[in-house]
C-alpha cells in the first residue's frame, strides 16, 4: 500500500518510536543493544522533564525487583545541543536517586549519516540509526512515517562548511588508508562537508558500547568503556595488571575512560602542519586497540556488564 506524506517532524517520530515499542516491535532491538533479554514494559514516557532537562522519550522496564530505563533523544537533521548526552545522564542518575529505576541506559536515534558525522552524537553511549528501525517496522504507516524521516534529513539539516576542516578531515582519511593496513582502524571514511567543530574522530571497535575517541582539541585519545562507573575499582585493576598506567585510568560520568595523552591538533590548521601529531595520535589510537585483544578480555568485560560474553575466546586462539 502507498502511503504519502507532506511532512515528518521529530515529534511524528517519537510517537511512531514509542507505538512500535509498546507492541513489541521494537522492544528486543533496544535490549539487545545493551544485552537485555526478559524484561516487561511498564511504562513509557513521551518529553519527560526534570530540572536538568527533557528526555524525548523515557521507557522503564522490569524483570523480577529490577527496574531498567531506556533514556532516548531522537534526532531527524537538528543540531545537537552542547552537552545534551551528559544532561541524559543527569536525569538518568535523578530517576535512580529517587528510586524510579536501578539502572539506567542513553539512547539517540537518528538518521545513519548523522550519527557518523554529528560530534556531540557520537557521546551517546547507545546509537541506532533510523535506517536499522526502519529494518525492524512491519506496517506500511509505521515504515511510511520514517521513509519520510530519511527524506527529510537527506534534505534538510545543511552543515555550515567550514573549507579548512573539511580538507583536514579529507587529509586526515588519505593518511590512514596510506600508512594503515585496511581494517586496521574502524572509522566511517566521510568525505562529506565538516564544520568548524568536527574535530573528534571516532574510531569503533568490535564490541559496540566501547570506542575510541581521537579529542583533537583536548590533546586527548580515549578508550571509552560506558556505563561501567560502578565498576571502576575492578576494571582498574584489571588494567593495571596489563600494564596501563593508573593515572590514565578515569572516570567521566557513568564512563570509565583509559585516557593517552597526546598533542593537541587545530583541525582548521594544515594537515601538513600536524602530520606528526596526528601520527603520535593514531599510534596512540593502536596501542588502545590492542589493547582490546588479549585472551581473557571477557573477564574484564563481565566485570563491566554482568557475566555478558561480547566476544569468543577462540577468536584469540
Amino acid at each position: 500500500m502507498h502511503i504519502k506524506i507532506e511532512k515528518v517532524f521529530e515529534r511524528d517520530v517519537d510517537l511512531l518510536v514509542i507505538n512500535n515499542i509498546s507492541n513489541g516491535n521494537l522492544l528486543k532491538l533496544f535490549l539487545n543493544m545493551i544485552n537485555k533479554t526478559d524484561y516487561r514494559l511498564e511504562s513509557i514516557e513521551h518529553s519527560y522533564q526534570d530540572q536538568s532537562g527533557e528526555s524525548d522519550i523515557t521507557v522503564v522496564l522490569s524483570n523480577g525487583n529490577n527496574r531498567i530505563g531506556l533514556l532516548i533523544e531522537d534526532k531527524i537533521d537538528a543540531p545537537a545541543m552542547e552537552e545534551q548526552a551528559n544532561r541524559y545522564s543527569i536525569r538518568g542518575e535523578n530517576l535512580k536517586s529517587s528510586n524510579a529505576i536501578d539502572e539506567y541506559y542513553v539512547f539517540i536515534i537518528a538518521p545513519q549519516k548523522y550519527l557518523d558525522s554529528n560530534t556531540e552524537a557520537q557521546k551517546y553511549p547507545y546509537r541506532i540509526s533510523y535506517e536499522t528501525i526502519l529494518n525492524n517496522l512491519s506496517d506500511d504507516y509505521s515504515k511510511a512515517v520514517l521513509s519520510k524521516a530519511l527524506d527529510e534529513a537527506k534534505n534538510g539539516y545543511i552543515v555550515k562548511e567550514d573549507k579548512a576542516v573539511t580538507e583536514f578531515w579529507n587529509n586526515f582519511y588519505d593518511y590512514i588508508e596510506d600508512v594503515y593496513d585496511e581494517g586496521a582502524l574502524s572509522i566511517n571514511i566521510d568525505r562529506g562537508p565538516k564544520g568548524s567543530r568536527a574535530f573528534w574522530p571516532t574510531f569503533f571497535t568490535n564490541f559496540k558500547p566501547i570506542k575510541i575517541i581521537y579529542k583533537s582539541n583536548q590533546g586527548n585519545v580515549e578508550l571509552e568503556f560506558s556505563k561501567a562507573a560502578s565498576k571502576y575499582n575492578d576494571l582498574k585493576n584489571r588494567f593495571i595488571e596489563k600494564g596501563i598506567p593508573a593515572h590514565e585510568i578515569i572516570i567521566k560520568g557513568d564512563t570509565v575512560v583509559i585516557q593517552k595523552r597526546v598533542d593537541v591538533v587545530n583541525f582548521a590548521e594544515p594537515f601538513k602542519k600536524n602530520v606528526d601529531k596526528v601520527s603520535k595520535a593514531l599510534k596512540a589510537v593502536v596501542e588502545l586497540y590492542n589493547l582490546l585483544n588479549y585472551k581473557d578480555l571477557n573477564l574484564d568485560y563481565d566485570l563491566v556488564l554482568g557475566n555478558t560474553k561480547l566476544v569468543n575466546p577462540s577468536d584469540y586462539d
